[in-house]
């Protein structure tokens, strides 16, 4: 499953402590066979100092924080709310490219005319929806309850209660 593939680059880079913050559909490459992923463009990535903190699920950074970077759809909520942020925004984007995956569609899937004049809106007005749609995303109850969990859990509006990147690689091998 290339999602196991990608969870497993995501916990690579997460073990030698760096934040890729641009995880979405576009930034990944299947390999000529099919199985596996490679995430490209680390332009906005991160790595942290071994002694900024003892676990990457506790790292934060401030570190243009006061920018919203990333990608709008793919973006966590502390990153839209331009707070500091560690690895789980990677596992929240992780969780849209997979509600992309099964249900052919982004949890923002909004019409041509929606996305034009939303360019006209500031952040702040389009604030009250962007958390609904994103952290609560629906899929097809045919999907089956443990990867819907493990879509919810990803999308989570708490960062801290995202699972790290090595249990999603545990959770899908489970799911597959």
């Amino acid at each position: 499953m290339l999602m196991v593939s990608l969870a497993k680059v995501l916990a690579y880079l997460h073990e030698r402590r760096i934040i890729h913050r641009d995880v979405k559909a576009s930034n990944i490459m299947v390999t000529e066979q099919g199985k596996n992923v490679m995430l490209i463009d680390f332009g906005l990535a991160l790595r942290f100092e071994e002694q900024e903190a003892p676990s990457m699920s506790v790292l934060l950074t401030d570190y243009q924080a006061l920018r919203r970077v990333g990608v709008f759809g793919y973006m966590a909520p502390e990153v839209y709310h331009c707070e500091p942020y560690g690895a789980p925004v990677d596992i929240f984007a992780f969780g849209s490219v997979l509600h992309r995956l099964l249900c052919a569609a982004h949890p923002l899937s909004m019409s041509a005319n929606f996305r034009s004049g939303l360019r006209q809106w500031t952040w702040d007005t389009f604030q009250i929806w962007y958390e609904p749609m994103m952290c609560r995303p629906s899929v097809s109850l045919r999907v089956g309850a443990p990867l819907i969990a493990l879509l919810r859990a990803c999308m989570h509006e708490r960062p801290l209660l995202r699972p790290l990147a090595v249990e999603l690689v545990a959770r899908l091998q489970d799911v597959a």
